[in-house]
C-alpha cells in the first residue's frame, strides 16, 4: 500500500559536517546509514515518524595528515612484549641483521635499519596507521626516526650499570621541588619532570637501588610510585619533549589576551589560545592555554598559581599540546550537537 510522504517546508543547513544517522527508503523498509555530509537537510514525515533526509550530493571526503618523508634509514620502535617487530616489517626492506633490541626498562628499545630512507618512511607510516588498532600486528606500538649514532649510544649505556630511575605515573602538574619533598635525603644529579612522568639520575648505582626500595612504599597524590630503572638514553628523549604550556582557569569571563600577557609579564609568552566550553550545569567556562617560547619559564609561571587576574583567583597547571587538541575536539563535538538539535 502506497503511503504519501509529506515534506516539511522548514529546511535548514548544517554549517559543519555532522556525523548522524540518516534514513533512506528501500521499498517499505527504512535502512539506516551513517554518513558525513555538508548540505541542505530536510525532515520527512513517514508512517514511522520523522526522519532526516539528505539531498543527493557526494559525501564530504576526509583528508588524513601523512608523515613527511624521512632522511634517515633507521627507526626506533617501542612495542609491548609479544609484538614481533621483525615479522611485522618483513616486507619493508629491513637489512640483514638490522633489528637491534635492548631490554631496558619496562618497554624494550628496538632499532630497525632499512635499505633506504624510503623504506623507513613506508614502515613508519605503516606502524602509525595501525598502532591504534588492537587487533593489528603492531598494536600499541610507537615509532620515531633515529640514527646509527643512537644505536651505538644505547649499546654503550646498556653495558654499564644504570643510575637512572623513572617514575612512570605522577600528577601532571608535579614539579621538581615537590619531588624533592617526597624523597628527602637524596641528591639528584639530574631530573626531568613532565608529561606525567619523572626521570631521576642518582649516583652511584647503589643509591639508585636504595631509591627503588624506598619508592616501593611511597605514594604521590593518589598514585603509587611504581618506579623502575631506566637509562640515560630514555631520559634524554624525555628532555627533548619539554612541557612549555600551562592551563589557566578561573579568570573573569571578560579577560582578554592582552591581560593574560600582562599577567605573565617578564616571561617568554608565545601563543595564547582561549576556548569556551559549556559544562553540565549550563554555564560556560573559558580555559586559557599559554605556550612559552622558553620551557624554563613554565616553572616561573606555575609560581603564579592562586594569584589574581582582575577580581578572581586563578589556577595554573602544567598542560600540553595533547590536552589542547582534546579540548578543541570537545568544543567541536558540542557545536555539532547543537547543529543536530537545530534540525529537530
Amino acid at each position: 500500500m502506497n503511503r504519501s510522504i509529506k515534506l516539511l517546508s522548514s529546511v535548514t543547513k548544517a554549517s559543519k559536517p555532522v556525523q548522524m544517522n540518516v534514513a533512506r527508503f528501500s521499498g517499505r523498509k527504512i535502512v539506516a546509514q551513517s554518513i558525513m555530509r555538508t548540505q541542505f537537510t530536510s525532515k520527512i514525515q513517514t508512517p514511522f515518524g520523522f526522519v532526516r533526509h539528505f539531498n543527493d550530493e557526494e559525501p564530504r571526503k576526509r583528508t588524513f595528515k601523512q608523515d613527511p618523508p624521512l632522511t634517515t634509514n633507521v627507526l626506533l620502535v617501542r612495542a609491548p612484549v609479544g609484538v614481533d617487530i621483525q615479522s611485522a616489517l618483513a616486507n619493508f626492506g629491513v637489512v640483514e641483521n638490522g633489528v637491534h633490541t635492548f631490554e631496558t626498562g619496562a618497554t624494550p628499545f628496538t632499532f630497525v635499519e632499512f635499505n633506504s630512507a624510503e623504506d623507513a618512511t613506508r614502515a613508519l607510516r605503516f606502524i602509525r596507521s595501525r598502532s591504534k588498532n588492537p587487533s593489528s600486528e603492531v598494536a600499541n606500538t610507537s615509532v620515531a626516526a633515529s640514527s646509527a649514532e643512537e644505536i651505538e649510544a644505547l649499546r654503550t649505556q646498556s653495558s654499564t650499570p644504570s643510575t637512572v630511575v623513572v617514575l612512570p605515573k605522577i600528577p601532571f602538574a608535579f614539579t621538581e621541588s615537590q619531588l624533592a619533598e617526597v624523597f628527602p635525603g637524596y641528591q639528584f644529579a639530574d631530573v626531568s619532570v613532565g608529561h606525567g612522568k619523572a626521570y631521576i639520575k642518582l649516583s652511584p648505582a647503589q643509591e639508585a637501588d636504595k631509591f627503588l626500595a624506598d619508592a616501593a612504599s611511597a605514594t604521590i597524590g593518589k598514585y603509587s610510585v611504581n618506579a623502575f630503572k631506566s637509562i640515560q638514553f630514555d631520559m634524554d628523549k624525555h628532555k627533548k619533549t619539554p612541557v612549555n604550556t600551562v592551563k589557566v582557569k578561573g579568570q573573569p569571563a571578560e579577560t582578554t589576551e592582552d591581560e593574560i600577557r600582562e599577567f605573565f609579564e617578564g616571561l617568554s609568552v608565545g601563543k595564547i589560545s582561549m576556548h569556551s566550553l559549556e559544562i553540565p550545569n549550563g554555564r560556560t567556562v573559558t580555559e586559557v592555554f599559554v605556550t612559552f617560547n622558553d620551557p624554563a619559564d613554565v616553572n616561573a609561571a606555575l609560581e603564579k598559581d592562586r594569584q589574581k587576574i582582575g577580581s578572581r583567583w586563578v589556577s595554573i597547571k602544567r598542560s600540553s599540546a595533547k590536552e589542547v587538541r582534546k579540548l578543541i575536539q570537545r568544543k567541536r563535538d558540542q557545536e555539532n550537537s547543537r547543529n543536530v538539535d537545530q534540525l529537530d
